[in-house]
């Protein structure tokens, strides 16, 4: 009897500790979904500073295109 009790022991133990594995990778997989949202937003605003800035050298450019043909050799 005491064996079984003890073997009922350890497996509680055993239970226990991959209660505990588990919960601690729930949370560091919320983490991870936290930490690509917020990535996946500074993306989306990187990218819209880059299409923005594009579309003002490309009107610079334009407008220095204008003024160089202006001029003649």
């Amino acid at each position: 009897m005491k064996h079984v009790v003890r073997i009922i022991h350890k497996v509680s133990e055993i239970v226990t500790t991959i209660a505990s594995a588990v919960g601690e990778q729930s949370l560091t997989g919320n983490e991870i979904a936290e930490n690509v949202d917020q990535s996946a937003g500074e993306i989306a605003e990187s990218s819209n500073h880059i299409r923005v800035s594009s579309r003002e050298l490309s009107l610079l450019t334009e407008s220095l295109t204008r003024l160089v043909a202006k001029f003649k050799i």
